[in-house]
């Protein structure tokens, strides 16, 4: 349940409008082997060009997120008593981990045509064509190639990783993130106790009996 509503408040945060534009920690911003491409392009009066397309790519990643909860219901409808015990006991951010290592290929090839559906409702392949147009005029840059839909689908996946983690630590830490009685119920009994080394519980102390207590020390 962590992960379900982890997943619905990272989804309500990234699928609104600037939900990656405006979020510094994941906002899609041009590709770092571009560098130089967009140091001349700015120059040559691309600036807004520049902007735009990376206004179009949060947007496109924006889009994409709402399209992905079905996705990861799906999986977590399939896990199994086993692995909710080991996300329960691990560390902040288990259940994102586990989520990743299991998903992110499956999840890549289902985020895939959304993000490229997003990708062409914004425009985005055009605009980084314009600019790699003009670049390819500045003989240094010819090499300089990048594939934008590529790009976009990996930093939005990212994205999504990231705050999802957020959300996961969130729930973990903070009592107030607990939305629902059984998280409550479930993290609350967990962050009361002492836990040994194995991740169980270690045995309370009884306290004596009124017999015992009335017994004279030998």
């Amino acid at each position: 349940q962590a992960l379900d509503v982890g997943m619905s408040r990272t989804v309500e945060i990234l699928a609104r409008e600037d939900g990656y534009y405006r979020h510094e920690a994941v906002k899609v911003v041009m590709p770092a082997q571009l560098d130089k491409v967009v140091r001349v392009a700015k120059k040559i009066g691309l600036r807004d060009t520049i902007d735009d397309l990376v206004l179009r790519m949060n947007r496109a990643a924006e889009k994409a997120a709402l399209s992905s909860l079905p996705i990861f219901q799906r999986f977590i409808k399939g896990l199994h008593f086993s692995h909710v015990m080991s996300i329960l006991q691990g560390g902040d951010t288990a259940a994102t981990t586990f989520f990743r290592e299991r998903t992110e290929r499956e999840l890549t090839d289902a985020y895939t045509p959304i993000v490229k559906r997003a990708v062409q409702e914004c425009d985005v392949t055009r605009h980084y064509q314009k600019i790699q147009h003009e670049a390819e005029k500045v003989p240094f840059l010819k090499d300089y190639a990048v594939d934008i839909e590529r790009y976009t689908i990996t930093q939005a996946l990212a994205g999504l990783f990231h705050v999802l983690a957020e959300q996961e630590r969130l729930i973990r830490l903070d009592p107030m993130m607990r939305t629902t009685k059984l998280l409550k119920d479930v993290f609350g009994m967990l962050s009361s106790r002492e836990m040994d080394t194995r991740g169980m519980p270690l045995p309370q102390q009884q306290p004596p009996s009124s017999a015992q207590a009335s017994l004279p020390p030998h």
